[in-house]
């Protein structure tokens, strides 16, 4: 779509500068056609548009209008300029000013704002004020001076404040791929929310560690030791309806990494942030149901046999989030190596739904592997 629009524009610059050529026929039968005159004889004038060469017979033409050698010029400099190139824009628009060539001022002008709606130097230049947040020209304000602008429209501040709410409601509702009619009705439906920070993922092998023998008994006594490795950080979000039973929702669920420092006596407090991320929670996510269980604590009593949190780094991506029992599960640190043993981390989770927030953070000790 952006390819498409770039396109699109490039496409009406060029159009436009082709109009611009001052060279105008005026017709007898009162319309005019705007180019560039090729060539003219007491029989025929051709003239070449932005369609293709037109030719006309003189006995129907009432005037032709010539343009000056510097408006041609002008044109044909504005026709040779990339599309998104303001600045080359704004230098002719002041030369073509300068030199008096107002409907050739006022056409590269329009080219501006036709790349940027907003550009002040363009909308003053052709005597627009800003009123009520948006451009306008004095005769239109002069003319609606019981309303306010808004997008192009003029409407009492009643149905402008309207207007903004739908607006603002379309867009919000947009990130999250439902309709503002399917949204208001998730919203209604759920009464609360809960957001956890869960060090979920890792793995504990039984290593024998040495045999001790007792004595007068026939057997050893065994000391074991556990190897244990943090994985993942879980972010978990539910939402539940007015039966207390789980349901899908959206929002942004922003989620925020720091280091850990300790002062003189002891005291644990976050120091700098480490990463800083913000996921948008749809309601299709809710679809793909896992079993979080390989992300949990494996227990082997003997030799360490290989689990699925071995190919990780694979799993990380393409799991990054899933919905265990209705509740979603939101990986922190999808970089495995982001966080590492031995060391203490504080994650703090912000999830927002549209005017409701809620927080949560915790200390999380990743272990160093024995």
């Amino acid at each position: 779509m952006q390819v498409f629009r770039v396109f699109l524009l490039s496409f009406l610059l060029v159009l436009v500068a082709s109009f611009a050529v001052a060279d105008e026929v005026f017709l007898k039968n009162g319309g005019s056609i705007k180019g560039d005159v090729v060539s003219q004889d007491d029989t025929y004038v051709v003239l070449r548009t932005a369609y293709g060469s037109v030719t006309f017979e003189a006995c129907d033409i009432s005037e032709v209008n010539y343009s000056t050698p510097l408006e041609k010029e002008l044109l044909a400099d504005l026709a040779a300029l990339a599309p998104s190139d303001i600045p080359s824009r704004m230098k002719l628009a002041k030369r073509a000013s300068g030199s008096g060539l107002d409907e050739v001022t006022r056409k590269i002008y329009g080219q501006v704002l036709a790349i940027n709606p907003d550009d002040k130097s363009a909308r003053k230049a052709l005597g627009y004020v800003k009123y009520e947040g948006e451009w306008v020209t004095p005769k239109d304000k002069e003319l609606h001076q019981d309303l306010v602008p808004y997008k192009g429209r003029w409407v009492t501040r009643t149905q402008r404040d309207v207007l903004i709410k739908n607006d603002e409601d379309r867009d919000y509702f947009a990130r999250f791929d439902v309709t503002p009619s399917q949204g208001q009705k998730i919203i209604e439906a759920i009464s609360d929310f809960k957001v956890e920070i869960e060090p979920r993922g890792g793995f504990m092998v039984r290593r024998h560690v040495s045999t001790i023998p007792v004595k007068d008994k026939p057997y050893v006594y065994s000391v074991d030791a556990l190897t244990w490795k943090r994985l993942g950080v879980f972010v978990s979000v539910s939402f539940i309806d007015q039966t207390r039973r789980l349901v899908p929702g959206f929002g942004d669920l922003t989620v925020t990494i720091y280091s850990v420092t300790t002062d003189a006596v002891g005291n644990r407090k976050p120091a700098k942030p480490i990463l800083t991320e913000t996921v948008s929670l749809k309601p299709e996510m809710w679809e793909k149901k896992s079993d979080i269980k390989y992300w949990d604590t494996r227990i082997n009593h003997s030799s360490y046999e290989k689990h699925p949190a071995d190919d990780v780094k694979k799993l990380w991506f393409d799991n990054y989030f899933m919905n265990f029992d209705g509740v979603l599960y939101v990986l922190a640190n999808r970089n495995i190596n982001l966080l590492a043993p031995p060391g203490i981390y504080y994650v703090e989770a912000v999830f927002t739904l549209k005017n409701k927030e809620k927080k949560a953070g915790r200390y999380v000790q990743y272990a160093e592997p024995r």
